[in-house]
């Protein structure tokens, strides 16, 4: 079966991965869209309006466990599940993912499999 399209948010300050990222998502048959930090993820949620969030953790300004607590606290999108990409994968990064309300944790580099595992976590197609 094939999946509905999603609308996916993905913030990460290296342009190359999320640009990336936007192109293995249209691949799939998603739209995507990208912010380039964690202020213009924050920034761009209302406009996007993502059934699903990618982020970075390892961002300067805001990292992505700071931005997911405060995507957390937005009553509009406290529910969207949200997936940590990165390098650190150990146990105690996994955790702290978690505790940061992140819904997955998954290592880069990416594949399309991880690709699809990351839109099982979404229940709602674009309207």
């Amino acid at each position: 079966m094939q999946p509905r399209p999603q609308r996916v948010l993905i913030v990460d300050d290296n342009r190359d991965s999320a640009d990336s990222l936007v192109t293995a998502f249209a691949v799939l048959g998603h739209e995507a869209v990208a912010a380039y930090g964690g202020r213009d993820g924050l920034a761009r949620l209302a406009e996007v309006r993502p059934s699903l969030i990618v982020l970075d953790l390892s961002m300067p300004e805001m990292d992505g466990y700071a931005l997911a607590r405060a995507i957390r606290a937005l009553p509009d999108f406290a529910a969207v599940p949200m997936v940590a990409l990165s390098g650190f994968g150990s146990d105690a990064d996994r955790v702290k993912s978690r505790e940061s309300g992140f819904d997955r944790h998954m290592l880069k580099p990416f594949d399309l499999a991880d690709l699809e595992r990351m839109l099982e976590l979404v229940g709602n197609p674009l309207p």
